[in-house]
Formats: structure tokens, sequence, C-alpha cells
């Protein structure tokens, strides 16, 4: 008979003594991604805008998306995380309505503590030679948005993607609409439809000097004076920045990049890239339409209040480039680049100390049509409060950046020793901007809930496939199996694991290795509690013998990770037994 209290001497730490002791991690984390996505929906819509949001205020990001593009009239779809951060394979809320939708913004539009979803539209009902509009979900107050929009543009244009933003400084969110279309229209001037008690103008209380073929919009302080200003991306023309003057913004650009000079621009971002408390400028340069490069740029902040008009950093030439976004992918504190492209991967750029890679240091299995890459902590993973941030104010900056983000809810805003309501004050999840209707003569004192732990979302336009989630990846183990798998009796089955932490801090957790026998019943090998080191990648290896008594046939080894009683990572091989 099998005596399973001989097979082994169980090892105390299975692995990491080695690695705790005199082992070098990498400087650096690999990318905390997996290569596959965690989530594919089964809606295959001809998926563009997408974004997260606490659309019931459960606690739980969930997932907007708006479909149709240029190719159907399709509508816009909430997928509910599930309240523990998945989601359903099917939306769980339509639209009644059906349109040729571009991209969308969500934020809390009307100041009842519920967000709201606004999106563009692209192409009227007939398609090509028939203008789009502008539109806004409003959310019930019950965590549902009303069937129908609530409010849409009085005047038509063609439209791929808006930007909710402070235009006026008064603490509430306007909206910015990126106009024109490149392929057969005339440009057009992009606008800015002012908030007024809760409910936006019909009609433009603003317009650009320009006319452009603009695809996409972006709010952020760009010359640090303390007011938000307003970036476009262009096709057929350099970006352009707006900057606010006197309380709004000025109607002609006040920056225009010297080079791509005639781009086939498709997605904006903003961030401080260099850690030099000014704001950075990311875009995606297609290269669909003659001119366009096929390349990422980055536009760095002088530290003076404007930005060098040639690109300070290039990707390598990608071809069909589209969404982009600057977020900290390992919790460094340095803003990276997650990149898509149509027909092709996924693409992250590293930031190493305020430089970007010009290759990538990441890049997905998969390939679709890359839209949208809206960033969150879909499952909660590294949640945290940030309580009394104080930062200085001298009565006239308005908008401030919190210190982490992104943003999942702000708890508390006091100006000068005063609670601020809800209504006076307005903020970006993303980019992190906080734009208050009065300015603080001495501090802003802040708490709010931001993460550890980006997760992305993908919308792909490819009707034959499912939108995306890839879930960041903070600590992962890899069972690698040996050369030869067939293990005699007697001898030792030599086995390697790889453990990384891709996090920038200590994690403790519990390290556990089992042998899955063949009769399937599990044996384990041995655990222990360790702290792997911020940032450790790490490769050990360990002996098991395999007594001659042992029963020949297949096994499994098995090492697992946990945090508490929650498993952050297993992995597994098998392995004969064999005479």
């Amino acid at each position: 008979m099998f005596n399973r209290a001989r097979i082994l001497v169980p090892a105390l730490i299975v692995f990491l003594v080695a690695a705790l002791f005199g082992a070098e991690a990498d400087a650096q984390a690999k990318i905390p991604y997996s290569t596959a996505p965690a989530w594919t929906s089964s809606d295959t819509q001809v998926a563009t805008g997408c974004g997260f949001g606490d659309i019931d205020k459960d606690g739980w990001t969930d997932l907007v998306v708006a479909n149709g593009n240029d190719i159907y009239r399709q509508r816009l779809t909430v997928y509910y995380n599930q309240g523990d951060g998945t989601y359903p394979n099917n939306p769980d809320w339509s639209s009644s309505d059906v349109d040729y939708h571009g991209h969308l913004s969500i934020g809390d539009v009307n100041g009842d503590g519920w967000l709201d979803v606004a999106t563009s539209v692209y192409l009227g009902p007939n398609g090509f030679g028939d203008k789009g509009h502008a539109k806004l979900y409003l959310n019930d107050g019950t965590g549902t948005l009303g069937g129908s929009p609530a409010w849409s543009s009085q005047d038509e244009f063609y439209s791929f993607s808006l930007a909710l933003g402070d235009a006026d400084g008064d603490g509430d969110l306007d909206l910015a609409v990126a106009v024109g279309e490149a392929y057969s229209g005339a440009p057009d001037r992009n606008r800015i439809y002012y908030n007024n008690g809760g409910t936006l103008d019909t009609l433009p209380g603003w317009y650009s000097t320009e006319y452009d073929h603009s695809y996409d919009a972006a709010w952020g302080d760009l010359n640090g004076d303390g007011a938000l200003d307003l970036a476009f991306c262009n096709a057929k023309a350099p970006l352009k920045i707006y900057y606010s003057v006197g309380g709004g913004i000025q109607n002609s650009a006040g920056w225009t990049a010297a080079y791509p000079t005639s781009p086939d621009g498709n997605t904006i971002s903003l961030g401080d890239i260099d850690h030099d408390g000014f704001v950075d400028i990311v875009f995606s340069d297609n290269s669909q339409l003659s001119g366009g490069t096929g390349k990422f740029y980055a536009y760095m902040s002088d530290g003076l209040g404007g930005h060098g008009t040639s690109p300070a950093w290039t990707s390598e030439y990608v071809g069909y480039v589209s969404g982009i976004v600057l977020c900290d992918v390992h919790g460094d504190g340095w803003k990276d680049v997650i990149s898509g492209k149509w027909w092709g991967a996924v693409r992250v750029y590293e930031n190493d100390g305020g430089t970007l890679s010009t290759t990538a240091d990441y890049t997905s299995s998969t390939y679709s049509v890359v839209e949208a890459l809206p960033i969150e902590d879909a499952d909660n993973a590294g949640l945290k409060r940030v309580k009394g941030e104080i930062q200085g104010g001298d009565g006239v900056r308005k908008t401030f950046y919190f210190a982490e983000t992104p943003i999942r809810s702000v708890q508390l805003v006091y100006v000068d020793g005063a609670a601020v309501p809800a209504s006076e004050y307005c903020y970006d999840p993303e980019s992190g901007w906080l734009s208050l209707a009065q300015a603080p003569q001495t501090y802003v004192y802040l708490n709010y809930t931001t993460t550890t732990s980006i997760d992305f979302a993908v919308s792909n336009w490819d009707s034959s496939i499912g939108n995306y989630l890839f879930y960041r990846d903070d600590m992962t183990v890899t069972a690698v199996p040996p050369a030869n798998t067939n293990i005699p009796l007697g001898s030792s089955l030599p086995a390697t694991a790889i453990f990384t932490n891709y996090t920038d801090t200590p994690e403790p957790v519990t390290l556990v290795s089992e042998f899955r026998l063949p009769n399937s019943s599990l044996y384990p090998m041995g655990s222990g509690n360790v702290t792997l080191p911020g940032h450790l990648y790490f490769s050990a290896n360990k002996n098991y013998y395999i007594p001659t008594y042992a029963p020949l046939g297949s096994y499994e080894f098995i090492v697992t990770v946990k945090k508490g009683i929650n498993v952050i990572d297993t992995d597994s091989h098998p392995f004969q037994v064999v005479p």
C-alpha cells in the first residue's frame, strides 16, 4: 500500500530562500499584463467608444461601450461589474436608439452625483455625406442610463470624439467636441457646449477659429497657469492647443505642432511624463491617410508654460496606430504608454525615469482593430484611500492635479477650511485634474480613492471579435516543466518556478507547493510565509526526490502564491513517475 506519510519531507520555504537571500531581482519588472485578455465579450458589435465608470454606484467600475463607428447604426451599451471584478459576456443595458457612434466621455454633467455618458455621433442616419451630432445620456439616479439621450446638439457636424471638461472655470462639466471627417468631408470648426445649471446648451458657446478635421480632444492645464486648456488631435493638420485666458478658452490656437505637419491624428492623451510638474502630450498618428506616419509621438513641456513643437519622443513604426493612454502600469510613479493599432496588437512603452522606450516592451497576443483603451481598477485589486492631501492655493489657480491617478471617487474637497459641495467642482478620473469654481486663497484639502493596480479594456471595431479586458498581474508564478517529464522512481523532479512581483512595493505572501497524485488527491509539499521584494523577477529551482515506493502514473506539480486566504496566482505542469 502507498504510504503518503513517507513520500517526501516537505520544504518549509518552497523556492524563495534563495530568492530572498542573495538573489538579485531585475532592476525593472516586466510589464504586468498577460499577453491574452482575461475577458472577451460575446457581444460583437462595431465597438468604438469605451470607458469605465461606476454607473450604479456599487463600488465597482462598470464598462460603457459605444458601437457603430462608420459601419452600422448601433447602440450604446453597459456591462455592469458583477461585484467581483468580472463582467457578463453580453451587455446588461442597451440604449433604445441607434447611431453611428464614435467615442464617449463619462462624467456627472447635471451634478446629481451619478455618472452620465456623452457620445459623438460620427455620421447621420444616411452615412457618409450626412452629418452627425453629439448627445448625452443621463443617469436616472438609480444606476441606469436613460434609454434615449436626454440632450442632443441642435447643430450637426461630423464628430468622432468629444471630452467633458470645465471650459469656463465654474466647477461643472462642459462638453468639447472634436469635429471633422477627413476622408471626404470639408474641415470644420471645433466647438464647446457650456453647462448652465446642470444642462448643456444645445448650441455651441465657443468655436475654434481654425477649420480642421479633428479626431480627438483632451483637457488639461497645459501651460501650468491653473486653468484648463484644450488640445485637439487632427488629421491633415498638426496638433493644436487652445489656452484658457481670462476664464475662457481662446478661439485661436496658442500652440501648433511643427511636426508631423499633416498627420493622420487619431487619439491624444495628457500627463506628466518626466516629473517636472507640467503636463506633456502623447498622440497616435495613423498612416491610413496620406501624410500619416504610423507612429506614436510625445511633445514635452518646456517647464515654462510651453511645449516643444517637435516631438521629444517617437516610437517605432507601427502603422495604423489608434488608441493611446498615459498611465503608470508598474506603480513606480512614472507614466507609461499603453497603445493600440487597427488590425494589430496592444503595445506598452515603458517609462524609465522620464524616458519612454522607442520599441514596445510588451505586445499582446491579440490581433484586432483597437479603438479605445480605457483604464481603471476593474477588480478593486489595488484600491487605496488618500486622506489629507494638501496643495497650496494662490487665489488664482482653480485647476489642481491629484498626486495619484486614476481617480475612482472623491470623498471630500476642502478649500481654505470650508467643505466644497460637489456642484462646485469637477474632475477627470483618468488624467487626474480637479477644477474648482472658486480659487483657494491658501490651500485645498483632498480625500479621494485611487488605485495602485491599473487594468485596461479594449474596444474592438472588428465585429467578429468582442471587447477585451486585461487585468494587471500584481504577482505571478510560472511552473516550468523540465526537459524530461518522465521521472524514474528513486530520482528527483527538477522543479523550477518563476516568481514575479510587478508592484513597486514588497508584498507579504504565502507560497504553497503540492503534488496531485495519480488518484487525483493533493499532497502538500511545503508552504511558507515570505515577502517578495518589489520589482522581483526570479527563477528558483528545487529537486524533489521521488521514493522507490511511490505509485507509478501521472502527477501534477502545483505552485501557488496566496495573500491571506486569496489565491493570487497558481500554475502547474504534469509529469510521469516511471519505473
